[in-house]
């Protein structure tokens, strides 16, 4: 799930992760891609140009972080300490964007995944 209104942000971010098993969906409003990242699903990442919000969307992302508490949080840009631990950020990329810095999180999170789908699959057949 990404949240990036700047199309040059958004190819960056379809080049990163076109390899991996993974399909960047790109919302279309902040309201939409917290909806998403709220959804049952196992491993939801959320992809946030945060240099490109809005102070009303900088306000909305606060309250909606605290609704939906679940989820990777990955930011681009700078994000102030303290505003970083209030909206949970689990990671940052500082611009220039361009490094395959996104393509090595989001890698090592669905491997992460099937390592948890593998020991979950495990425990229910050793329990039979």
């Amino acid at each position: 799930m990404t949240y990036a209104p700047n199309e040059r942000v958004q190819r960056w971010i379809a080049e990163e992760v076109k390899d991996l098993a993974c399909v960047p969906y790109f919302a279309g409003s902040l309201r939409e891609a917290f909806d998403a990242l709220g959804e049952e699903v196992l491993r939801r990442v959320l992809i946030l140009d945060y240099e490109a919000l809005s102070k009303e969307e900088l306000v909305e992302l606060r309250a909606l972080r605290k609704r939906v508490a679940n989820g990777t949080f990955i930011v681009l840009g700078q994000v102030r300490e303290h505003v970083r631990a209030a909206i949970r950020v689990t990671h940052v990329l500082a611009r220039p964007l361009g490094s395959e810095a996104l393509r090595v999180i989001v890698d090592e999170l669905d491997r992460q995944r099937d390592t948890l789908k593998a020991i979950q699959a495990g425990a229910s057949s050793s329990s039979r």
